[in-house]
């Protein structure tokens, strides 16, 4: 009984007949009907890939949160954003440490067992967290990597403050970083932008990075994340990127992600 590709039967050999060739031949459409069965639902999910591509990767939610500073109350509050969000990834955009203990770093990534974590450190956070960060396998500073076809990659520490904290580059040392991304989806930064609203500290003065901003107009990432100033939180455009400002999850706050779309909402 010869069968296309497509799982149709082709010839039948005697259809009508005999009790014994006629269970044969419905037996034999059977085995094609499931075989096309079979074979739809395999090219239909062929198919369905190359849509979701398209669209910049499979359809999740991020949850997305920053400046910890080593407080006990803000494994509770994460705790009570995955139970409210469900998220497929959470986004760490730095500041896990006040600077230390190191122990709270350790603390919150094993309450994060089992989840998919991305993560950059904060400019308070100091060699040993970072290095924590790298061996649990969860940073993304200076470094792209793949997640349901979606690319993400991160800067941490900070450009320069008046405060010498434990983790800061200069912008040469940031133009260097960034030089080494390329392009890519999504982008985690512990600091913001230069001349945003997300860089605006108490006074007016904007505070972020001009390294980080040329580097955002010239490579155009869909979204970046951010934290570092406390002051303010939002969502904003720079050139063809959704900024989105995240205020420190001491405060309970937190926001989320919707991928590919970008729809945000922030709590």
């Amino acid at each position: 009984m010869p069968v296309a590709a497509s799982g149709l039967v082709t010839s039948i050999a005697n259809p009508v007949g005999s009790g014994n060739s006629r269970a044969v031949a419905f037996n034999a459409l059977a085995h094609a009907e499931a075989s096309m069965r079979s074979n739809a639902f395999f090219i239909s999910n062929i198919n369905a890939r190359p849509l979701f591509n398209a669209l910049g990767g499979f359809p999740m939610k991020l949850l997305c949160v920053c400046d910890l500073h080593g407080e006990d109350a803000c494994l509770g509050y994460l705790r009570e954003a995955l139970a409210r969000v469900k998220p497929d990834a959470i986004l760490i955009a730095g500041d896990l440490t006040a600077p230390g203990p190191e122990s709270f770093g350790n603390d919150l990534l094993e309450s994060l067992e089992g989840k998919k974590v991305f993560a950059v450190h904060g400019n308070m956070d100091n060699e040993r967290v970072i290095r924590l960060l790298g061996e649990r396998g969860v940073s993304i500073h200076g470094r792209i990597t793949k997640f349901k076809g979606c690319s993400i990659a991160g800067i941490g520490g900070a450009n320069p403050t008046p405060f010498h904290t434990p983790t800061e580059y200069s912008e040469g040392e940031i133009t260097r970083i960034l030089a080494g991304i390329g392009r890519v989806d999504v982008f985690v930064s512990h600091f913001p932008p230069f001349n945003t609203n997300a860089d605006l500290v108490a006074g007016g003065a904007h505070a972020g990075s001009k390294a980080l901003r040329d580097w955002i107009l010239s490579v155009k990432p869909r979204v970046v994340v951010c934290g570092h100033i406390h002051e303010n939180s939002g969502i904003e455009s720079l050139g063809e990127t959704k900024i989105v400002k995240l205020a420190p999850l001491m405060k309970k706050s937190f926001a989320v992600v919707e991928w590919p779309s970008l729809e945000t909402r922030l709590e």
